[in-house]
């Protein structure tokens, strides 16, 4: 799967059909995670995340039924799992987020600049 979240949101199959996440919430609820990929996210922190002061009656039952939601429209096929008081992602190889590619090439050109490289920065900063 492909995550973009450096723009509008976007998620995409190994076949490069889009995957729709037309509820707010649930779109919202993804990018937490993906922002958070590969850490634990505890419920509290989410919940503060996601609403903020404007807190629902039951903010884990509202959360328990959003994750439930994504797992059913993307079916995050064991990426998304439940912890112990918290959610973590964990993107598989093959999966693409544009906010790690970034990050691991915004890194490199770092590293090739502080070598004097700046043909190599340029070409990396340009991807």
């Amino acid at each position: 799967m492909e995550f973009r979240i450096l723009g509008p949101a976007a998620i995409y199959t190994a076949d490069g059909q889009i995957c729709n996440v037309t509820r707010p919430r649930q779109r919202n609820t993804l990018c937490i995670l993906l922002l958070n990929c590969g850490r634990r996210l505890s419920k509290e922190d989410f919940i503060g995340a996601l609403w903020g002061n404007d807190i629902p009656n039951d903010p884990s039952g509202a959360l328990r039924a959003i994750v439930y939601g994504l797992r059913k429209t993307l079916g995050l096929n064991g990426r998304l799992q439940t912890g112990h008081n918290g959610y973590t992602l964990k993107l598989w190889d093959e999966d693409l987020l544009d906010l790690q590619l970034f990050r691991d090439l915004t890194g490199k050109a770092r590293k090739a600049r502080s070598s004097g490289d700046a043909m190599t920065t340029a070409e990396l900063l340009e991807r």
